[in-house]
């Protein structure tokens, strides 16, 4: 069996030998010299390696050019929700004036209700008014903090998914 396999070896290794002088002889016949050909492979690759190099310098610039817009976009999404949070505070403020309003004029009504008449009714009046104002602040304040949440998520996503796309390319992971 070690026999067999030694004959092979030697006629593998002699085939290969023909195979290489054949070659060698088809090269000179055709190119008038010998060609290394491990040389024209390395440089082959290297055209390819070029050629991806220069394709990732584009996208950079590409994401680079959008990412600095997102950048600019979530800025100014950004000033507008601490805009809103300022507006946040001052109507909680008001709310907060309007709520002592109200307890001030209930505390009046208490100590007032059986001396004037007419006058509660005018009383009652504003404190219902103030609950109004107080329950439309609110409303506005939640939609138009709903509508910046909402924004600012999708802001949020696309600038991540264009970050991972940068941050994961597998032609950046070849060249490190």
């Amino acid at each position: 069996m070690v026999v067999r396999i030694r004959e092979e070896l030697k006629k593998g290794e002699w085939k290969v030998l023909q195979i290489k002088e054949k070659a060698k002889q088809d090269m000179i016949s055709k190119f008038g010299q010998e060609i290394d050909l491990d040389k024209m492979a390395a440089a082959v690759i290297n055209l390819e390696l070029i050629d991806e190099q220069q394709n990732l310098d584009q996208m950079k610039k590409e994401h680079y050019r959008e990412r600095r817009m997102i950048g600019k976009e979530v800025d100014k999404v950004r000033y507008g929700l601490t805009k809103t949070v300022k507006d946040n505070s001052k109507f909680n403020m008001m709310k907060a004036m309007m709520m002592e309003r109200r307890r001030d004029i209930e505390y009046y009504i208490w100590k007032n209700e059986k001396n004037n008449s007419s006058g509660l009714k005018r009383v009652l009046e504003s404190t219902n008014n103030a609950t109004e104002m107080t329950k439309q602040l609110e409303h506005v304040r939640f939609y138009f903090i709903l509508f910046l949440s909402s924004f600012c998520n999708r802001l949020l996503i696309h600038f991540v998914t264009l970050s991972c796309f940068y941050i994961l390319s597998p032609i950046e992971d070849n060249q490190q």
